[in-house]
């Protein structure tokens, strides 16, 4: 049983039990980013499926294109996938794989800078290294 001490401060009364009497049961984010981390690819997806829709709507909210967005949310699985084992800390794994979702986006929308997209649904591709103010 834990202790629960009252504090009294300004006249009101406050219930608080303090946090190294505390025992609380990690939640399963922070259990299957464990896992995931450890190179637990079916922890990875289960992740994955916990936070697609919030990834969906942030890269949604950078992009305005559903497609784009899907491609975007795709990439950011994959580097997420392949660089897992590089997180830090388990418990800020939402931070770290929206932060990779952001960079992709970024990434996406300068890619998507030098694409010129004509009338007739051709693409031509531009570069600094190939145009002097023109693209032919």
């Amino acid at each position: 049983m834990f202790k629960i001490y009252e504090i009294k401060e300004r006249g009101m009364e406050k219930i608080v039990s303090l946090p190294w009497q505390t025992m609380k049961k990690q939640p399963l984010e922070i259990t299957l980013a464990k896992k995931a981390k450890n190179g637990d690819s079916h922890a990875f997806t289960e992740l994955y499926k916990i936070y697609k829709v919030y990834l969906y709507k942030f890269a949604y909210s950078y992009i305005k294109d559903e497609n784009k967005a899907l491609d975007i949310l795709q990439e950011c699985a994959y580097k997420g996938f392949l660089n897992v084992h590089k997180l830090k800390n388990p418990s800020i794994f939402k931070t770290w794989i929206t932060r990779i979702l952001i960079n992709v986006a970024i990434d996406y929308v300068k890619k998507d800078r030098n694409i010129i997209y004509l009338e007739d649904d051709s693409i031509l591709v531009c570069s600094e290294s190939n145009i002097s103010g023109y693209c032919f």
